[in-house]
């Protein structure tokens, strides 16, 4: 059953009262995400394929080895779901050098940084061999860290500590 901030929250983004319902489950949901995940070696599935299943306010997304996912300075519209393969994070500096930060793999996330400020996107993304991505829009994610203060807490740390590392 919703909760009375979902609810509001829904109302306020002009979601539907099934939309509503669906995204009071989504820290749960998230977290379900996040861990099968990180199983997916052990249990032998099509993980991308389950994760499309299990939430539909996520939408897989495939990209091939070079591919930029994200550029600095776009407007920030999203948050990926690492299902499957690993990206590289990285900006260029005011000499048009190209400064990689992190890599990251199977059940990591990355575009929260430009959601939580409300701004753009404050590094490029680039796929290094074949991935998939979950996505999730600005809308769900924003219901979603209002659902649940541990979800909001938790999405909050890691965007301070990679701010603090980049």
């Amino acid at each position: 059953m919703a909760t009375l901030g979902a609810v509001s929250a829904a109302l306020t983004l002009g979601l539907s009262t099934a939309a509503t319902l669906s995204l009071s489950v989504m820290p749960w949901l998230l977290v379900g995400v996040v861990l099968a995940v990180q199983q997916r070696q052990r249990q032998g599935e099509q993980l991308s394929e389950k994760l499309s299943q299990l939430s539909p306010q996520l939408q897989r997304q495939d990209f091939s080895a070079g591919d930029v996912i994200l550029r600095e300075g776009d407007p920030a519209e999203c948050l990926y779901i690492i299902a499957a393969g690993r990206v590289a994070v990285f900006h260029v500096d005011p000499r048009g050098t190209r400064v990689d930060l992190v890599e990251l793999g199977d059940g990591q996330f990355f575009g929260e940084i430009g959601l939580l400020s409300g701004g753009v996107r404050s590094a490029s993304v680039e796929a290094i061999g074949p991935v998939t991505l979950m996505r999730m829009e600005r809308a769900t994610f924003e219901v979603l860290v209002a659902s649940s203060r541990a979800t909001g807490d938790a999405i909050l740390r890691v965007a301070r500590d990679r701010a603090l590392s980049g």
